[in-house]
């Protein structure tokens, strides 16, 4: 029984590591490919560029707040995903 649970948690310390590692990855992307973006809305729209920039800084302040979580409520993730649909619209206007 003891041995059970010592596997699960060890299972679970090495699951939460891989989470850990993938956030650390997606971070400096996320930033790097919609500060590109960002760039060239402000060469060609600057009025979508201010709109990109208000809804990339609720994403991003979305994402510091929910960093060290698992899981959020539903409302906030619901949020969320809206606010990366309305940056893919924009990243799409640049294309």
């Amino acid at each position: 029984m003891e041995a059970e649970a010592a596997k699960r948690r060890l299972e679970t310390e090495a699951m939460q590591a891989k989470l850990n590692a993938l956030k650390q990855q997606v971070d400096p992307h996320f930033m790097f490919n919609n500060f590109s973006i960002l760039t060239e809305l402000i060469m060609e729209d600057s009025r979508l560029a201010v709109k990109f920039l208000g809804k990339l800084s609720k994403v991003y302040r979305y994402i510091i707040q929910n960093y060290d979580r698992d899981t959020v409520p539903w409302p906030t993730s619901w949020l969320f995903s809206t606010r990366i649909s309305t940056l893919c619209t924009c990243a799409m206007a640049t294309a």
